[in-house]
This record gives C-alpha cells, structure tokens and sequence, in this order.
C-alpha cells in the first residue's frame, strides 16, 4: 500500500480482482492522517478511454469515466476544456476525504499509442506520487502484461527522466496451484452450502487454466452462475464437463477474450505466423520484436523463457488455445456435400479430414517429439482446425463443440479419456476419436480393442 506500482497480468481482469479485494476489506485499513476506510475505482483503456485523439481527449474521456463512477467524488464541467490539471484537482486533499486506491486496468494500451499522451500521464503520476501530504491519492496501480514493463524507463526524449513506477513495486502474482483452486471451492461450498466434487473439478480447471487466475476466476464463476441458474445442491465433475461443452463459447462473451478474439482477425502476416506456429507446435522461439509485443499486450501469449534477444513463447492457456482455434480463419476448401445436413456423417468427416490436412505441418522439424517422431499434439492441432472448417462448412445448421482432451471422470484406478470429443451438451449423438500418430500393428490392435470396449460400455 501507499505506492504507485507496475502489476504485471498473465491472465484477465486482475484490476478488477485487486479492487474487490480492497473493498472488502477497505474499512479494516487504517491510514495515517485519513483513519479507517479507503475508496476504490477502477478505469480500464481498452474500456472507453480515448487514445488516438489527442492530449486534451484523452483527459477528457478518463474525467468522464471517473465522474459516471462517482459524480460526487469527481464533479467537472464537461463543456469547458479538460486537461491532466482537471484530473489532479480530484485529488487535492480535503478534511472529508477518504484516501482513494486508483487501478488502471489493461494498460499495456498506451504503449501503442501517442507518446504525448503517456509523457502527461507519466508527468502527472509524478506530481501526486511526489506531493502525498497534499493529495488523497494513496496507491495507484497500472496493470498490463509484459509489455507494461517498458514504463520502467522514461520514454525517448521525454521531460520525466525517472519513471513513477520502480522495479522494486512491480508485482507479478503468483499462479493458483491445483490446491488453492480445491481450497477456493471448498470455501464456496462452506458458503453456499452446495455440495461439490471439488478436488475432481479443481484438477480439471487446473488443467486448462493452468492456473492462470484470471482464468480459473472465469471458470469459477461459470459454475457459480450454473449452479445459480439450475438451483442446485450438488455440483459433480459430471455436471461440471456438461457445462464445459459451452466453456469456449461463454468465455469468448467476456470482454478480455472478446478483445482477444476481434484482434485475431486483424493480424499481419508475421503476427499471424507466430500465433500459427505456437498452436500448432505449442511453443516457438524467434527474436523479440514489435510483433512479439504487439501479441503479448493483447494477451495471446506469453514468454516461457529468454535467451539473448531471443524468446520461447506458448499460449497462455489450453482453454485459450481453444477459444483461439474456434475462432481463427483455418483454410478454405470446398467439398462435396455430405449425404445428410441433418445428421452429422463420421465417415464422410474422417475420409474429408484426412483429405485436407496439410501434412508438411505434422512432419515439420519444429514438430518432432523427443524422439524424432511426428508430434500427437501438432497431429491433434492439425485435426482439430480441419474438422471445425469441416463441420462449419458442411453442417452450419448442426452445433457441435469440438473439445480436445477430453476426460471422463475417474472411477478407481481408470481415468480415460479422449483426444477429440464432438457434442453439442445434450441433443445430437456424441463421437470421440483417439489419435495414433505412430504404433506397431500390436499396439494399433489395442486402440481397436479399447475402442470396441468404449462403445460397449457406452449408455
């Protein structure tokens, strides 16, 4: 508390977590010279601030943010002119002033934008981190991704030689391990007396979140708004992988994957390139640049490891992958209709699949395992964007979700699970497929076996 500092955010919505938090517990924080209490706002730029109009408007639209937060705390007059002296003057310490918490979400945005603008902004941070004994600005905090470390420096031939922010009072929050999720849902259960399966489910949200926090809250709050909606007393890892059938599309609504999502269909070619590689290889090294930049603000990856000017770079998440691949343009063909619109023909989806992929990605150097055989995950990847095409082109009318790596709940000793899963939750017939990148004819017989053996256990 009682700094301005960098939080660095791998996940989503970490401004918004930090201010409830605050909130919660703001009247047990004591304040020299203020006494008990704290008020907390939150402004986001990707959130209706203006950054490609100027100085004047980009002043103008964070005011107007702060006065529809709190008209009383933030009062101005919208038709005279605004400046970063207008913001300051909100601040100026009064006798009745609570101190205020100031988060700054998704700011990773300014640094694609007018230097102009982050040379005031920067200036003014100084001014009220510098005078504390006249303003009421307690903390202030900026959030971003990686990127937002650049605002250690002062930019290039900026006034401010010294940055607001300090190594020292950046924060990187730790990851959720699978523990914590299992703690947060038994928590939850305590509190809303709903009975869950909750080492089961929190195994299986770690496994797509890898417990990313702001992912798992996404998660979290899914099967919170479940369990709300259908009234329920117990939640089993069943009722959850039913909810799960229409993750990737709730979690594309929300408006940090949303972003995500519109900025893939704006992509250059070398931007495009990246993200291409690292879904199919699950991870890719080159030189950091302005493209690696650009895909870090948005939030598509992140940088596993450095070596020189060079970085390894993966996707943040499996579950993002998802919603990434259900959402990227794969390649146009055109294929004969199947037999049936109506009813989806596995046969036909099979024999098209293998008709379309682009082999040269499977056996790809990049893509060679550990022993220098072709990859099941690329092999996958490469399957899975095929049949999305497929299914869009062929059966618009049929919704099935393509999941990857799809488990079954445990029974004892057994855990199966499935490569790919075709289902729409509830109505149309489901279908799984294993995929055999490379066997003898023994151990292909066996995945015959296995097969004959789900579909005679199947309800």
């Amino acid at each position: 508390m009682n700094r301005t500092c960098l939080c660095i955010n791998y996940d989503c919505l970490p401004g918004t977590a930090t201010a409830q938090w605050l909130a919660h517990h703001s009247t047990e924080i004591e304040i020299g010279g203020f006494g008990h209490g704290l008020q907390i706002y939150v402004i986001s730029f990707n959130g209706g601030i203006q950054l490609e109009r100027g100085v004047d408007e980009f002043w103008r639209t964070i005011c107007h943010k702060l006065k529809v937060l709190d008209k009383d705390r933030f009062p101005f007059n919208e038709s005279e002119p605004v400046s970063a002296t207008t913001f300051e003057t909100f601040f100026r310490r009064k006798q009745e002033s609570l101190p205020v918490v100031l988060v700054f979400d998704e700011g990773s945005a300014l640094l694609n934008h007018d230097r102009k603008i982050i040379e005031d902004f920067m200036g003014v941070l100084h001014l009220l981190k510098d005078g504390r004994d006249q303003f009421c600005l307690h903390s202030f905090a900026l959030v971003g991704v990686e990127t937002i470390k650049k605002l250690l420096t002062p930019q290039p031939k900026s006034k401010n030689k010294i940055s607001p922010f300090t190594a020292e009072a950046t924060v990187e929050p730790d990851h959720f391990i699978e523990a914590d999720i299992k703690m947060l849902f038994d928590d939850y259960a305590r509190e809303s007396s709903v009975e869950l399966e909750s080492a089961d489910i929190a195994k299986d949200i770690f496994e797509r979140t890898l417990g990313h926090k702001g992912l798992t809250g996404t998660c979290c709050s899914i099967l919170e708004t479940m369990c709300a909606m259908k009234n329920m007393a117990t939640v089993s890892l069943d009722d959850w992988k039913c909810a799960t059938v229409t993750l990737t599309d709730v979690m594309a609504q929300w408006d940090t994957y949303a972003s995500i999502i519109r900025s893939l269909k704006n992509l250059s070619s070398e931007q495009q390139n990246i993200i291409g590689n690292i879904l199919c290889y699950r991870s890719h090294k080159l030189v950091e640049d302005e493209n690696v930049s650009f895909l870090l603000a948005e939030g598509m990856i992140f940088i596993t490891s450095r070596d020189g000017n060079a970085v390894v770079m993966e996707c943040t998440a499996p579950v993002l992958r998802d919603i990434m691949i259900s959402h990227i343009n794969g390649p146009t063909f055109k294929v004969e209709q199947p037999p049936n619109t109506d009813r989806l023909d596995v046969q036909w989806l099979l024999d098209h699949a293998i008709k379309n992929m682009a082999i040269q990605h499977v056996f790809a150097d990049q893509a060679a395992n550990s022993n220098g055989q072709p990859s099941e995950y690329t092999f996958q990847m490469e399957f899975v964007v095929i049949i999305h095409c497929l299914l869009a082109v062929a059966y618009p009318w049929l919704f099935y979700c393509v999941i990857s790596e799809a488990k079954e709940h445990e029974c004892g000793n057994r855990h199966r699970h499935l490569d790919i899963l075709l289902r729409d939750g509830s109505s149309l017939p489901r279908y799984g497929f294993e995929l055999v990148v490379e066997a003898t004819h023994s151990v292909f017989d066996e995945y015959c076996m296995q097969t004959r053996r789900l579909l005679q256990e199947a309800p």
